[in-house]
């Protein structure tokens, strides 16, 4: 499915550039896009390109290089993002960039860039690498200079079309609804989950931006984009406390639905009674999985006792929730796995996502399995995976066999299939319901393809994003007419 996500990064990036006086574009290329971004890019004629890298998209990075070395040889390509965060020397030769980022980019990005522009072969910039030839030129302090998030332009959202990214289904979940903006109110995130690398680029300490700042971009996305509700994609949105009072205080002004994601261990009824107070309809928890052993092997700072008492609190609040769950954790067994499954006849998430695990680079569960020898160090040089749509697990460091891992999900989806995707199924939902149902009838063949990806892998999911792809199709072409 099409994202419903904007780039952020590169608009961040962007923003300070274009307030910096510099000509910026952004190329965000979606799985369903047709055209030439090279042409797109080379029309542009940059001096600089700055691509973001993720490890699962390792391979279609190089390729991208590869294709703009062919066609703009002289153009300096800058990488940036988690994986070059954590491994930038790879970054550099084995994608062929030119620089790469340790970081946030947004105060580096602006130095190099003005630094090219001057000609100046002056690389001393903290955070960025570079090579030399053959050579691995190291800056003088590992990491980008962190940023300070009052100090951030505004967006400049007329760098991207937003309209890509208000399509439906939008991002309060069980309501099919447009026009639903997803923001990021700060950085930094206090967890040490064993699976999670994020803290290599924005840390563990919490930078939240000021209040004012906050509700002046909100009533500009009101007044430019008409918007309908929010989500706040911060990992972990309700701290600091006092923070979260004000935020919450403010959010009652613009009387809009909104979500967002914390944890469960930062999920009082206090909490929860204040944030319903102030428009939550949403809030997407990690659960992760029903087994305390497998809970602390992950760092994640809840119990399942603790799990069960807040899901329980939300209901009673009328508060939707998200769980997420990881099948396939280092030393889970058939018998631990089956505590996830108990748990969701417990819990009773609205929604959930199950995922099997990905030992990403920077990540305890990296060091451990590189360790125990249990994975290639380089294994996303063989492979280009998407973690919530593989239907097969591509690493296995669990106790159970591929086959296991595979019936586990499988059980666990059928056991949401209602609360996921029928309950969607409402008088709320019925016009938009009647309108997939023409475009499934004038557009089968994607559908059709759908359905037989859906019977191979015994998940609705591929199915849901097809037709939910086709309608924003729909809609973008009526935003163009």
């Amino acid at each position: 499915i099409e994202t419903v996500v904007p780039p952020f990064a590169p608009m961040y990036l962007g923003s300070v550039l274009f307030e910096a006086g510099h000509e910026v574009k952004i190329v965000d290329v979606f799985p369903t896009d047709t055209l030439d971004y090279c042409q797109v890019v080379e029309d542009f004629s940059p001096q600089v390109v700055g691509i973001t890298v993720l490890t699962t998209n390792f391979l279609v990075i190089k390729n991208i290089i590869a294709n703009l070395r062919s066609r703009m040889p002289k153009v300096k390509i800058v990488v940036g993002g988690i994986h070059p965060t954590v491994l930038p020397e790879e970054s550099i030769f084995i994608l062929d960039s030119d620089f790469a980022i340790v970081g946030e980019g947004e105060n580096a990005l602006a130095k190099l860039c003005e630094n090219l522009e001057n000609n100046s072969r002056s690389f001393s910039i903290p955070g960025v690498f570079y090579r030399d030839g053959d050579r691995l030129v190291e800056p003088p302090s590992r990491y980008a200079e962190v940023v300070d998030v009052d100090k951030l332009p505004m967006l400049n959202y007329d760098l991207v079309n937003m309209e890509r990214y208000l399509g439906y289904p939008g991002y309060i979940r069980g309501i099919l609804q447009n026009r639903i903006m997803v923001m990021i109110c700060g950085r930094g995130c206090p967890g040490r989950c064993s699976f999670c690398n994020s803290h290599e680029i924005y840390g563990r300490k919490i930078r939240k931006r000021s209040i004012g700042l906050l509700r002046e971009e909100i009533a500009f996305l009101i007044k430019r984009y008409k918007i309908r509700g929010i989500y706040f994609s911060d990992e972990t949105l309700t701290i600091p406390k006092r923070w979260f009072v004000e935020a919450c205080e403010m959010l009652q002004e613009f009387n809009l639905p909104w979500g967002c994601a914390t944890r469960i261990s930062l999920a009082n009824s206090e909490t929860l009674t204040m944030m319903r107070n102030a428009g939550c309809t949403q809030i997407d928890f990690g659960v992760e999985s029903g087994s305390n052993k497998i809970l602390r092997l992950m760092h994640k700072g809840h119990t399942a006792e603790m799990a069960k008492e807040v899901f329980a609190n939300c209901e009673k609040l009328g508060i939707r929730t998200m769980g997420s769950f990881i099948i396939g954790n280092v030393g889970e067994s058939f018998v631990d796995a089956m505590e996830t499954v108990q748990i969701l006849d417990e819990i009773k998430p609205n929604f959930s996502i199950f995922s099997f695990l990905t030992p990403f680079p920077g990540t305890g569960i990296y060091d451990f399995a590189i360790e125990k020898n249990l994975i290639h160090p380089k294994y996303y040089l063989n492979k280009t995976h998407d973690m919530f749509m593989e239907v097969k697990p591509v690493f296995n460091l669990s106790e159970m066999s591929n086959e296991d891992l595979m019936k586990i999900r499988a059980l666990c989806q059928r056991k949401v299939f209602f609360r996921n995707y029928i309950s969607c199924v409402n008088l709320q939902n019925i016009k938009i319901i009647a309108l997939v149902g023409m475009l499934m009838i004038v557009s089968p063949i994607k559908i059709l393809k759908s359905i037989y990806e859906c019977l191979k892998s015994r998940s609705l999911d591929f199915l849901f994003f097809a037709v939910l792809g086709k309608l924003n199709e729909y809609e973008r072409k009526k935003v163009i007419q």
